[in-house]
């Protein structure tokens, strides 16, 4: 620890962080446009193993989240289609932690 006009800091990572909605949201776009995608350059483990880094937060984590926050719709032509929401992920997420 480093003591800096009285204000501690430290230079481990918090344990048990929470993403905030914004973080959510980025993963929500990031991840429902790889899942629609017609033309898939990577597979999902690479670019979950890369969304994991942008966001800062361990893989596990972001299956977890993403598990979470899975929701069915119903497209145009009434098919049932999975995608993941923010809002939903967020919601679930709070009541956990209380």
């Amino acid at each position: 620890m480093i003591n800096l006009n009285n204000i501690y800091f430290t230079k481990k990572k918090e344990k048990n962080k929470h993403l905030s909605k914004e973080m959510l949201d980025k993963i929500e776009s990031e991840y429902n446009h790889f899942i629609f995608s017609k033309n898939k350059q990577k597979k999902k483990t690479e670019f979950m193993k890369e969304l994991s880094k942008i966001i800062g937060t361990s893989l596990s984590n972001l299956y977890d989240i993403i598990k979470d926050g899975l929701i069915t719709t119903l497209d145009y032509e009434l098919r049932e289609r999975i995608e993941f929401s923010s809002t939903v992920a967020f919601n679930k997420r709070n009541k956990k932690s209380l």
